[in-house]
């Protein structure tokens, strides 16, 4: 059977496994988010060319807890990273909650789910949340002096530079109040992958 393919009877005995796996209450979980391909052949429904895999497939979410996994659900390959995320993630909020009503949960992804509707949600819920984000001006304009500092350093060294910085900014748009953390990770040759990390209202009055 194929991974990708797991029935919904299944996931129920992973995540029995998965609490069981706890000898004692875990204080964190960090559930990792993300999507790849299954490749296909044959005329299946659902599947796809994805050219970014250069193949036709599915596209599968899947759902990790460090090595363990939660969740395989099948998807078409025409899927964007972020469907069925945020059911994803409020079933797994409310089971694991029943388990461990303390725990922290974190929420982490690349950019593809870098939405409001996402962070919005896990401000009401209490979960923290932890994604990549597209490349934007400001962004641009806040991570320029370590960018600026990764190119001299590699043109000064011809080896790879992997700095950080970490900054303060709200996006004026999104209704969702809180805390925005940006961590900006510099690489030579100006390439930038920026982290978001929004902190629910309860976690507000922790220090930076």
């Amino acid at each position: 059977m194929s991974v990708q393919c797991i029935p919904l009877h299944i996931h129920d005995v992973l995540f029995q496994t998965f609490v069981e796996s706890f000898d004692t209450p875990p204080e964190e979980l960090v559930l990792d988010f993300d999507g790849t391909d299954d490749p296909a052949h044959g005329d299946q429904s659902g599947i796809f060319f994805n050219s970014y895999y250069d193949h036709y497939c599915f596209f599968p979410l899947y759902v990790f807890c460090g090595t363990q996994l939660l969740v395989a659900y099948l998807r078409p390959a025409n899927s964007g990273d972020s469907n069925n995320a945020w059911a994803i993630l409020s079933l797994l909020e409310k089971k694991l909650r029943t388990v461990w009503p303390d725990v922290r949960i974190i929420f982490r992804g690349d950019s593809a789910f870098c939405r409001h509707w996402m962070f919005n949600w896990c401000e009401k819920k209490g979960v923290d949340c932890i994604t990549g984000m597209p490349q934007n001006s400001r962004l641009d304009k806040l991570a320029a002096h370590t960018i600026q500092k990764a190119e001299e350093l590699y043109s000064e060294t011809e080896e790879k530079q992997r700095l950080f910085s970490v900054f303060q900014c709200a996006a004026k748009t999104w209704k969702a109040e809180g805390r925005i953390i940006g961590k900006g990770r510099a690489f030579a040759q100006g390439k930038k992958y920026p982290l978001h990390h929004h902190n629910p209202a309860r976690r507000l009055a922790a220090p930076l």
